[in-house]
């Protein structure tokens, strides 16, 4: 048994670049890359510990419910989350208005259509 096509190709791209000049610092930054690329990418992520609106974490404990407001017809579909009374959103944090269709200020549009 041999080693398997995946594990073959990154030994092969770990072995490139660490032979090109700055290879040690593209592997460094790669995580940080890869973690950028993840928040940029994503919409909302929803965990048992946390939920995350674009780049805005928040604890799961902080929220109470998610709303998924339905409206035929439109662009975009809206997810947002209502927090607990005494929770705050994490210092930086985007506010955005609310609106009929979405009554709380943390939320998402994400496009209906891919």
């Amino acid at each position: 048994m041999g080693i398997d096509r995946g594990r073959r190709g990154r030994a092969v791209l770990l072995g490139w670049a660490l032979d090109m000049r700055g290879g040690v610092v593209l592997l460094a930054a790669a995580p940080f890359i890869v973690d950028w690329y993840e928040k940029r990418g994503t919409a909302c992520q929803f965990d048992a510990a946390a939920a995350r609106f674009g780049a805005v974490p928040l604890p799961r404990s902080n929220v109470t419910q998610f709303l998924v407001p339905t409206s035929p017809g439109q662009e975009y579909a809206l997810i947002g989350a209502e927090l607990r009374p005494n929770a705050s959103l994490p210092h930086g944090a985007p506010v955005l208005p609310q609106s009929e269709a979405m009554p709380v200020s943390t939320h998402v549009a994400v496009p209906r259509s891919t």
